[in-house]
């Protein structure tokens, strides 16, 4: 058993770690930002190929009602040689979306359409296992996947196809745009995140030369890249990540075109969000646990071994972050004597860390044309939002290290309010809601309490911590996918709006 000091030292080694891994993160989000202004230039584009290659179409999907027919309109408007486009709906639904995608195959196909109409009898494997599925007969040499809440512009392939004059290319991967990014003051919180992803990081990296991730959707494989790896695996949530350090350790290189955007759909609702992040964090940890000693000896660059170790290990910063929930009362009411007092350090890392995520985000929303008053306002909601889903994140972390999967939970999206014998999709409830909330109202307390003992700095704080939790607990209670576009952008009517190339 340790004794007291011990633990204080344990503890107070605990709180180094805890600003040493801010700081760091800080720097993440700082040097990723100036190595995509080093190399903000776009290079020139290829010249296109004198035959185009064919290209078989991937749309994955279940239980899409409101989607599924979008994305296949706008599959078939490729402006791309008839005779080499295969269009592939993979569809594992049980729900109306079927009947639907069957409607409309048949138009397509009375419009001389190739596309192909694929229902497993037993859809194991979820995404990975459809799209491994449809591989069987596929005839294009490179593979184009788009998600049902994807709209590709008609010139996707035109402009993406040619990066593979390169040998070495195995994938292109253009930048996700968002339709309803303007749905409300959270879509757009979370447009700003994923542009300072696709538009800033996954940018800077492509044109480094650092490895990246494919993020399973609005991008072009060479079959061959894939087959060489061995396909699809199954046993990860995260089955784009997965193919992608394989790939990658093959030798093969990665394109991303942030001038390529691809319009999509975002989680209208906190409840929603936390579905697909849970997912996103517990399919990281299970790779971390299944490829840790393949990137350490994969025949690849430091800095992508660096960069997937970022990747992979992203989550670990919070479970600190709830241990530091439970412990800031103690440390601030000196329940509990610490050997060190951080006086303005505590604030000082945390500026940083908030200014380097303002920094990705203003550069992103140059970027990309958007608000730069907006993002320098919406950045800073970054951390209390870190901070309160830090709890599921925790979860997610410690089930995927365990290989404990479960099943495959979607992020369910609607176009348009539902009608009342349509499907109504809905989130699964975390039950962490109820803790999200009892830390909430425990911070509450803190704070008056901090503030009548004229602890000023500490109160603040634990307002920062009330608000958190209070945002997280409350938004979650919503877990029905609301309407995210403004618009209903089905692209054409029926067979008569299909591009003839």
């Amino acid at each position: 058993m340790l004794d007291s000091a011990a633990l204080l030292v344990v503890f107070e080694l605990y709180r180094i770690a805890l600003r040493v891994l801010v700081v760091f993160i800080g720097l993440h989000f700082v040097l990723g930002t100036i190595s995509y202004l080093r190399h903000r230039r776009a290079p020139p584009p290829p010249d296109p190929p004198r035959i185009w290659p064919v290209v078989t179409v991937q749309l994955p999907m279940r239980n899409e009602f409101y989607m599924a027919r979008r994305v296949l309109r706008a599959a078939a408007n490729l402006d791309y040689p008839r005779e080499s486009l295969q269009i592939q709906v993979l569809d594992d639904s049980d729900d109306a979306t079927s009947s639907g995608v069957s409607e409309t195959v048949k138009e397509l196909l009375d419009a001389g359409v190739d596309v192909e109409h694929i229902q497993r009898e037993d859809p194991v494997g979820y995404k990975a296992g459809a799209l491994q599925h449809g591989l069987l007969t596929a005839r294009g040499e490179l593979i184009a996947i788009f998600d049902a809440d994807f709209v590709p512009p008609t010139d996707f392939l035109r402009r993406a196809v040619p990066h593979f004059g390169d040998n070495n290319v195995a994938l292109v991967q253009g930048r996700w745009d968002h339709l309803n990014r303007d749905y409300n003051w959270f879509t757009r919180l979370q447009a700003q995140i994923l542009d300072g992803m696709f538009a800033v990081e996954q940018a800077a990296k492509s044109r480094s030369g650092v490895a990246f991730q494919f993020n399973g959707t609005a991008g072009i494989w060479r079959r061959t890249a894939i087959d060489r790896a061995g396909g699809w695996s199954f046993d990860s949530l995260t089955e784009d990540f997965d193919l992608s350090m394989r790939v990658q350790f093959g030798g093969w290189r990665f394109v991303h075109l942030p001038e390529l955007a691809v319009p999509s759909e975002l989680p209208t609702s906190l409840g929603v969000f936390r579905v697909q992040q849970r997912r996103w964090a517990l399919g990281s940890a299970q790779l971390l646990r299944k490829r840790f000693w393949q990137v350490v000896r994969a025949p690849i660059s430091v800095g992508s071994r660096l960069a997937l170790f970022a990747q992979l290990c992203r989550h670990f910063a919070h479970p600190l972050l709830l241990l530091m929930v439970l412990s800031v009362p103690a440390t601030t009411f000196v329940w509990v004597d610490p050997l060190l007092d951080y006086g303005v350090v505590n604030p000082a890392v945390i500026a940083f860390v908030v200014g380097g995520v303002t920094f990705r985000h203003v550069v992103a929303a140059r970027a990309t044309g958007g608000s730069v008053l907006e993002a320098l306002l919406l950045a800073p909601l970054v951390i209390p939002l870190t901070i309160g889903l830090a709890p599921t994140y925790t979860i997610a972390l410690a089930y995927g290290l365990r290989d404990r999967a479960g099943a495959f939970h979607r992020t369910p999206k609607v176009d348009r309010e539902s009608g009342s014998t349509e499907p109504q999709y809905r989130a699964r409830r975390s039950v962490l809601v109820f803790l999200e909330l009892s830390i909430a109202g425990t911070y509450a307390y803190f704070v008056v309490l901090a503030t009548q003992q004229g602890l000023l700095l500490g109160a603040s704080f634990m307002a920062l911590v009330c608000f958190s939790y209070l945002w997280v607990g409350l938004g979650s209670l919503v877990v029905r996918a609301g309407r995210s576009s403004s618009t209903n952008l089905e692209t054409g009517a029926g067979p008569d709006s299909v591009r003839d190339t």
